[in-house]
């Protein structure tokens, strides 16, 4: 069968403005005449082999840091509807996407790079050893200003939940992320729910026993988050809504002292307070089936008191009944 051919021009990747973030990024390349990938002769190969090809010279690319050329096969595969075989590699471009200026461009390529780095259930992720995006997070949220590229840090968080990632990035991100100290935000509680949507959309694709679980970390995260950064409000919310699991002693304990303080909120103690007794009482009659331990994410250290928890329900119910 005839294939055309496709032709990549010689580049000279210029570097990013990320590498004031200290990262190094793609050598420069000679110019040369045109390259050819697939060359312009009958074949006897399929389209499969033609792509796998491709796939490995975009890799080869990439390992390289000659990026512009790899952004070439991208686009030429992409159009081709031709599988790209996922990578950990491809997070190096995706970080030399990095711009203070935050074009529309610069988050585009950014994103596009990102989610061709592999799922957790994938084979390419093996080598990952338990710490993913290493170097994403080294650069975009240790380091420099993370708050200036909070485009970018709102899209790594997203993506990074819906391949599978999301307690291992949620801590960092949500500090970079969110104005914490800010009273009115228009984005930070819809993208805490963004996170949890991407995570449990992901658990439902490849590891559907463990949806409850992994909503409800997020959904008891996002509640203390929001009890952290002052939205109280958002907080009482993602306590009512409707949900398939219960949450823990803690996160209600949390929430209440919050609202004890604030004062603002007083009036909807009751309607937490019998919230959390139902869950309780789910919890003793077993109806709902027992959860792996969860680990709370607090961006601050946790109300303490000597006081224990049953006191303070005392104290609760003698002000609810005043």
């Amino acid at each position: 069968m005839r294939v055309a051919f496709i032709l990549l021009r010689a580049v000279q990747p210029c570097p990013s403005v990320a590498s004031r973030l200290g990262v190094r990024f793609g050598a420069r390349f000679p110019s040369y005449n045109a390259s050819r990938i697939f060359i312009n002769r009958n074949y006897t190969t399929t389209h499969a082999d033609i792509y796998a090809e491709a796939n490995k010279k975009l890799l080869s690319l990439v390992e390289e840091e000659n990026y512009e050329q790899a952004d070439q096969i991208r686009k030429a595969l992409v159009e081709q509807e031709a599988e790209i075989s996922p990578d950990i590699a491809y997070e190096k471009p995706a970080i030399s996407a990095l711009d203070f200026d935050i074009s529309q461009e610069s988050v585009a390529q950014f994103t596009v790079w990102l989610q061709l780095f592999p799922h957790r259930e994938h084979p390419n992720a093996a080598a990952l050893s338990g710490r993913p995006f290493r170097d994403m997070r080294r650069t975009l949220l240790e380091s420099g200003s993370p708050a200036k590229l909070r485009p970018f840090v709102m899209r790594f968080g997203i993506i990074a939940a819906s391949k599978g990632y999301v307690r291992a990035v949620y801590l960092s991100v949500v500090r970079a992320a969110i104005p914490f100290g800010s009273l009115k935000s228009l984005y930070g509680p819809a993208f805490l729910r963004d996170m949890e949507t991407a995570a449990t959309e992901y658990e439902k694709k490849y590891r559907p026993e463990n949806i409850e679980a992994v909503t409800a970390w997020c959904r008891e995260a996002a509640v203390e988050v929001c009890c952290q950064a002052g939205w109280l409000r958002d907080a009482i919310r993602l306590v009512l809504k409707k949900r398939d699991f219960i949450m823990q002693d803690k996160t209600y304990d949390y929430l209440v002292d919050k609202m004890r303080k604030d004062k603002t909120h007083c009036v909807q103690l009751k309607t937490v307070y019998e919230r959390w007794n139902r869950d309780k009482a789910l919890r003793r009659a077993g109806s709902v089936s027992p959860l792996e331990q969860r680990t709370p994410v607090l961006l601050g250290t946790r109300v303490s008191s000597c006081v224990s928890a049953a006191v303070r329900e005392k104290e609760l119910q003698k002000e609810l009944d005043s």
